[in-house]
């Protein structure tokens, strides 16, 4: 009794059993003829696939045999269903020591091309109309030695390397993309436009281990098709997405949009899963257009942000080498490693617990605040406060961003130092009013402001040049050192008690410097590793007997 099955708009392709082979030549090469049986709609039809198709007609027999994932593939269509959170940074983390990869010097992708810009032997079909383009097992309908999909007549010697996935027929030619040929970057040539072009890319990505999963998109029309396989190695490669746009099959089903989950034996490098990627994408007259990204966690992108090593050929099956840098930062409870800058470095491995010396950063590169206090390098300046980082000024680190003077702390690339002191509009947090006296002999108290919100305790310091000598070694010049628990008080009420001394200079304005930290027993100069400082110039006056009382900024 005939049974009728009710498929619809679905095929089923018996793969392992060729009803019939037929050995057909034409255009002086063997081709196979694959006869294959689907049901559609309640009835039997046997489609023909030819290997691979030339004309239009031949290329409606069959979309091509699609590629079965193995058992061990984990693969869901959609896009990735686990969210990854980007740890943050709190202040009294744990110093480590630690490495980090370097990103790769060649970072891109392999690729193979077969399309008549190339001029590629055999020449490829023109014959086709864009909506009969199916799958692209369709024109890659043989296999490799890893059971892949491949040209049935191997690969094409048109090949090279990349840095960009290229997603245009007028990129050809460009940016050393099959910059031989015929054909030009930008142009519109029938041999861009016309007949198949068929791109096969090679690599390797990288991925944070904290990242389980890996999306992959196929977007774009025109009729072209394309898939995205990925694996450990070419041996455990899985299917993630594919698509047609190709009219005469638009009921086939696709999966654009697809999330590979990462087995625990993956391969792992410093802090990264290394993946093998191979895509496929094709063009059946009128220009390729096929869009490929993916998603490692921060949404979909090409490749600009991403690690990828370039396969070194299409089996290459080995693991990339990488380097490694060694870096200092802080670590938390969880593992989490973050940089100097207390960013989150998803890369990082191989902590060592250390204590960081602020004060031989050369090489290292921080956001920090600095002073602004005229050095010599200030026009019209004859002292000089050591301000800038490369003579080793005060600096603070902003990754702890909890603790600061005043109302903000500003984020600096280096020291803004001029012949006032005002270069650093984030300094308000010591007040100088003008009513209050500062002359020779006398005692002033100014209010002052302490954000602390690290639950750490925190150590205000400040000095002042009284000789004028422009800078604070002298004896008597570190005029302040306070700790505090939490709330930033210091047990001073909100005001600083400031003894002026008898021999301070009044021939011109002088040096003052205040640092906040959680760093005990600071130094005029040198980089801490939180907080704020806040550098003033005030003119010290003689009671009545000389200019009075000035000050840079904040009066």
């Amino acid at each position: 009794m005939k049974k009728i099955f009710s498929l619809s708009y679905s095929i089923l392709v018996v793969q392992n059993k060729l009803l019939l082979q037929m050995i057909h030549k034409r255009r002086n090469k063997i081709r196979l003829i694959h006869f294959v049986v689907c049901i559609l709609c309640s009835s039997t039809t046997i489609f023909a696939q030819f290997c691979p198709p030339t004309t239009g007609t031949e290329a409606a027999a069959s979309p091509g045999i699609l590629y079965t994932n193995p058992p061990s593939c984990n693969v869901q269509a959609g896009e990735p269903s686990v969210s990854v959170i980007t740890p943050n940074f709190v202040c009294g983390l744990n110093e480590v020591e630690y490495q980090t990869l370097n990103p790769p010097e060649n970072s891109g992708v392999l690729y193979h091309y077969w399309g008549n810009c190339a001029n590629s032997i055999p020449v490829m079909p023109s014959g086709i109309s864009a909506q009969r383009n199916g799958y692209i097992e369709q024109m890659f309908c043989a296999t490799d030695s890893y059971g892949l999909p491949a040209y049935p007549d191997g690969l094409s010697n048109i090949s090279g390397q990349v840095d960009f996935l290229p997603t245009r027929h007028t990129e050809v030619g460009c940016d050393n993309f099959l910059n031989i040929g015929t054909c030009q970057c930008g142009g519109n040539s029938s041999e861009e436009i016309q007949g198949a072009e068929l791109i096969q890319l090679d690599f390797w990505l990288a991925v944070p281990n904290a990242q389980t999963q890996i999306g992959m998109r196929l977007s774009g029309g025109n009729a072209d098709a394309g898939a995205f396989f990925v694996g450990a190695d070419l041996d455990n490669m899985c299917k993630v997405a594919y698509h047609t746009d190709g009219s005469v099959f638009s009921a086939l089903p696709e999966q654009p949009i697809g999330t590979y989950n990462l087995p625990n034996d993956i391969n792992r490098i410093c802090g990264l899963s290394v993946v093998r990627v191979r895509l496929y994408y094709n063009d059946i007259a009128g220009g390729f257009t096929v869009t490929p990204e993916l998603n490692i966690g921060r949404g979909w992108e090409g490749l600009a942000n991403l690690f990828i090593f370039p396969a070194t050929a299409v089996d290459d099956n080995i693991t990339p080498t990488v380097s490694l840098t060694t870096k200092v930062g802080f670590i938390n409870t969880d593992g989490n490693i973050f940089d100097i800058n207390g960013i989150y470095d998803p890369l990082a491995c191989n902590p060592v617990p250390t204590t960081i010396d602020y004060t031989n950063v050369d090489g290292l590169s921080y956001n920090a605040d600095f002073g602004d206090l005229p050095t010599t390098s200030t026009p019209l300046s004859n002292v000089n406060y050591t301000t800038l980082s490369t003579d080793e000024g005060p600096a603070h680190l902003l990754a702890c961003t909890d603790l600061y003077l005043g109302a903000s702390v500003e984020n600096e690339i280096e020291a803004e130092s001029n012949l006032t002191a005002s270069g650093d509009t984030g300094d308000d947090g010591i007040i100088f009013p003008t009513h209050i006296l500062w002359s020779v002999g006398n005692t002033v108290r100014i209010p002052f402001t302490v954000v602390n919100n690290s639950s750490l305790q925190a150590e205000l310091e400040i000095w002042m040049d009284w000789n004028g000598d422009g800078d604070f070694n002298d004896a008597n010049e570190w005029i302040i050192d306070l700790s505090d628990d939490t709330n930033g008080d210091f047990g001073q009420a909100g005001y600083l008690t400031i003894p002026i001394p008898s021999n301070a200079t009044t021939a011109y304005p002088i040096g003052f410097r205040a640092r906040l930290s959680h760093q005990n027993d600071m130094t005029p100069n040198g980089l801490v590793n939180s907080g704020e400082v806040e550098d003033y110039l005030v003119r010290i006056s003689c009671n009545n007997s000389c200019e009075g009382f000035s000050v840079s900024k904040n009066n």
